[in-house]
């Protein structure tokens, strides 16, 4: 796979992802040198076509599209998951965003 310090070129353009720290800072993180090989595939790509080749046409979930840009998986996410909305927008700000913990 992909390393996280690799760069991530996917159909709609470079890629990130992003990662959440142990004070639940989200954040992302991209790669900047070119892969070991032009065959080696992010942990998105496997993800997305392992779905298809499985579950393709037994919902409403993008997965081809999800592959080609990660935005609208964040998009998704934003839509679905407390804490995350308008994560594209924020995660992309410095420092990222905190997510909210009910323990505080």
């Amino acid at each position: 796979t992909l390393g996280r310090t690799e760069r991530d070129v996917q159909a709609d353009g470079e890629q990130f992802v992003t990662v959440e720290n142990s004070m639940s800072q989200v954040h992302t993180s991209r790669g900047r040198i070119e892969p070991a090989s032009r065959m080696l595939l992010s942990e998105v790509a496997i993800l997305c076509r392992l779905a298809r080749l499985s579950v393709d046409g037994t919902g409403d979930i993008p997965w081809a599209k999800f592959e080609g840009d990660y935005d609208s998986i964040r998009d998704s996410i934003s839509r679905i998951v407390p804490g995350f909305h308008d994560f594209n927008a924020r995660v992309t700000r410095p420092g990222g965003f905190e997510l909210p913990n009910p323990v505080n």
